[in-house]
C-alpha cells in the first residue's frame, strides 16, 4: 500500500464521504491489529454498520490473507460468543452509536465448540442488547 497507508485508508480517503458508506468488521479489525474505536472517532460519519464478533485471545496482529481454516487452527484464533471473548465489544458499539452507526450485525465463526449454535446466537443476542443500553 502506498505511503504505508492499508487498503482500507486508502479506500476511505479515496472514496467520496456523500457517496460511500462502509460497514466495519470490528473482529477482523482487531485480528489485524487495528482500532474499531479509533476508525470510528475519526471516521465516524463513514461508518453506517458495524459486524461485532468475538475471539477468545489474538495472541497477535495477523496482516497476511490466508485462509479463514488456517486463522482458526488451533493456537490461532477461538470464535466465541459475544462478551466471552477477549473485545471489549461494547466501547466499540458505543463508539459506533455515537459516531451515527445505524444498524449492527453479529456473525460467530464456527466451529461451535462449548456451545450449540441456536445458544450461541442466544448469547449473542444478550450481549448485543446490553451494548446497545
Amino acid at each position: 500500500m502506498g505511503d504505508g497507508k492499508t487498503g482500507y485508508e486508502i479506500l476511505l480517503h479515496e472514496t467520496d464521504p456523500s457517496l460511500v458508506k462502509f460497514e466495519a468488521d470490528c473482529g477482523w479489525m482487531k485480528v489485524a491489529g487495528k482500532d474499531p474505536i479509533d476508525y470510528l472517532t475519526r471516521h465516524g460519519d463513514r461508518f453506517a454498520m458495524l459486524h461485532v464478533k468475538d475471539f477468545k485471545s489474538i495472541t497477535k496482529p495477523v496482516t497476511t490473507l490466508t485462509t479463514l481454516t488456517s486463522l482458526l487452527s488451533p493456537g490461532m484464533l477461538t470464535p466465541t460468543e459475544l462478551g466471552h471473548g477477549s473485545i471489549d465489544l461494547k466501547a466499540i458499539v458505543q463508539a459506533g452509536l455515537k459516531a451515527g452507526v445505524r444498524h449492527v450485525f453479529v456473525e460467530q465463526e464456527p466451529p461451535f465448540k462449548e456451545v450449540p449454535a441456536m445458544e450461541a446466537a442466544e448469547i449473542d443476542y444478550r450481549a448485543l442488547k446490553s451494548f446497545l443500553s
